[in-house]
């Protein structure tokens, strides 16, 4: 399959994808579009320019592809809690997801066995989101019994407008929650063994870390390793937000790639393939940290691409790469597309990184340090990708994201580097994680010292308003243009450079 036809079939399930997301029309569209499609392959056969109509007819076949599998996506959950609504049940079920801890409480995602209501017990083989206090300590794989009333998930306003909080967990398949019920722990370890293991280690990691590093650096220390946004206090992440580095202590792949890129420098003294594998290691690594979840294993994924693709400068293959992959993430969950503004945010800081990026490095080329030039470029591009997404999510821009981001990004490889040492020692000994705790708290303190500044002056998070979704797209058309037609501005740029050297 040549390799345009293999976008065509990628950009043409995506756009089915998007269009069954947003509109509720079951199985007469996709059939409809299957029948064009192949209405178009029979009619190419009598016209001149086979061709055209012959990648027509590709794209129509995979839109119909995409509408479908958001259908059949439909059919994966049961609706047995519907009639429930409302009403007080007893409820068995394991805590399927690391529990999410926050300052006000904690939030669950139970898979349910069985349900009892109305005088009887009723097999539920449903995922449900649980808002519960700090006590009882619940962890993962953690059979419990849960007393309360269940109700369907509410939206709730963001920032003044209006969250569609059902349709984000939908995404999960959660569509049903219960608010602080009674809680009985009946027995544990219940869940996957691999994932069990993993999360008791990153709970073990983190309490030798924070008794190695004081608040607030050990909750940011603990973002940036694991992602663990929501241990930081809450002032602290409206001044990350207003500073423009939240996606610090969000698992995404450009925060990700960082610590790939970190471990390719520590090795640059070996060859390029040697380096990318250690740079693939160290991505590894940070996902088993993080807890291997599914959010943790699509940024790393995302990331990997972009260290490929800015390794071996072959942004054509790294850019292919980027959606294939994307195309098997939302085969496996459609829901992923519209709902899920972590994945969109991974994949669009990777589009940015590997299109951009190399792009925006060659208008640096008075700029003689390398790294500064990388640091600089990447940032820019990273920065032009999400931004009509985050206008769109949040109604607001931070106008000293650039700069925060320039002067925090360097110290941010050595603050995970320094933190994964100090909180590993601190299993063998906390004596000797005291050298490499101290250094990292400095760090960390620089960065929270930087972000506070910029934040507290004038104009440094405008309110822009929320951007209507049509914009958004059109925005990001123009770039994917901007893109395929830039060779135009690179030989303005090369006949700028030719001019400067004559003088």
């Amino acid at each position: 399959m040549k390799t345009d036809t293999l976008l065509v079939l990628i950009f043409g399930f995506t756009s089915g994808v998007s269009l069954g997301s947003l509109t509720n029309f079951g199985w007469q569209f996709p059939i409809f579009f299957l029948v064009l499609g192949f209405a178009l392959v029979f009619y190419g056969k009598s016209y001149r320019s086979q061709k055209i109509i012959f990648t027509i007819s590709i794209f129509v076949l995979s839109v119909s592809l995409g509408l479908a599998r958001v259908e059949i996506e439909s059919y994966r959950y049961q609706n047995v809690l519907y009639p429930m609504e409302n009403s007080r049940v007893v409820l068995r079920g394991v805590v399927d997801e690391f529990p999410d801890i926050r300052e006000a409480g904690a939030r669950l995602v139970v898979l349910s066995d069985s349900v009892f209501f109305d005088g009887a017990t009723t097999t539920a083989r449903e995922r449900l989101l649980v808002v519960s206090d700090l006590y009882p300590t619940v962890h993962y794989g953690d059979e419990v019994e849960l007393s309360g009333v269940i109700r369907k998930v509410k939206n709730f306003s963001k920032s003044g407008e209006p969250f569609d909080y059902s349709a984000y967990l939908s995404k999960d398949g959660i569509f049903h929650e219960i608010v602080y019920p009674k809680i009985s722990i009946i027995s544990n370890d219940n869940g996957n063994i691999v994932l069990q293991k993993l999360f008791s280690i990153r709970e073990r990691f983190s309490e030798k870390l924070k008794k190695s590093i004081e608040e607030p650096e050990a909750s940011l220390a603990l973002g940036m390793l694991i992602g663990e946004k929501h241990a930081l206090p809450k002032a602290l992440t409206e001044t990350f937000k207003h500073a423009g580095i939240i996606h610090l202590v969000v698992l995404s792949g450009y925060n990700i790639s960082l610590v790939g890129q970190f471990f390719m420098k520590i090795f640059s003294f070996l060859p390029l393939v040697a380096r990318t594998i250690f740079g693939g290691v160290g991505i590894i690594l940070f996902v088993l940290l993080s807890g291997g979840g599914a959010s943790a294993v699509r940024a790393a994924v995302m990331a990997g691409i972009a260290l490929f693709g800015t390794a071996t400068g072959r942004s054509y293959e790294a850019g292919r790469a980027l959606f294939i992959a994307a195309f098997v993430m939302l085969l496996e969950n459609p829901n992923l597309l519209i709902f899920s503004p972590s994945f969109q945010l991974s994949f669009l800081a990777t589009f940015g990184l590997i299109y951009l990026s190399p792009w925006i490095a060659k208008y640096f080329w008075r700029i003689k340090g390398k790294g500064f030039k990388e640091l600089l470029s990447q940032t820019l591009a990273t920065q032009i990708a999400v931004l009509p997404l985050l206008v769109y999510l949040s109604g607001s821009v931070s106008t000293v994201a650039i700069l925060v981001n320039l002067l925090v990004l360097p110290t941010v490889p050595f603050a995970m580097l320094g933190a994964f040492v100090a909180g590993a020692l601190g299993f063998v000994s906390a004596a000797i994680a005291v050298p490499f705790a101290l250094s990292t708290s400095l760090i960390l303190s620089y960065t929270i010292s930087i972000s506070q500044f910029f934040s507290s002056l004038p104009q440094s998070f405008v309110s822009v308003g929320f951007a209507p979704a049509w914009v958004t797209v059109l925005a990001y058309v123009a770039i994917v243009f901007f893109v395929i037609f830039k060779k135009d501005s690179e030989l303005i740029l090369k006949k700028t450079k030719n001019d400067f050297n004559k003088k």
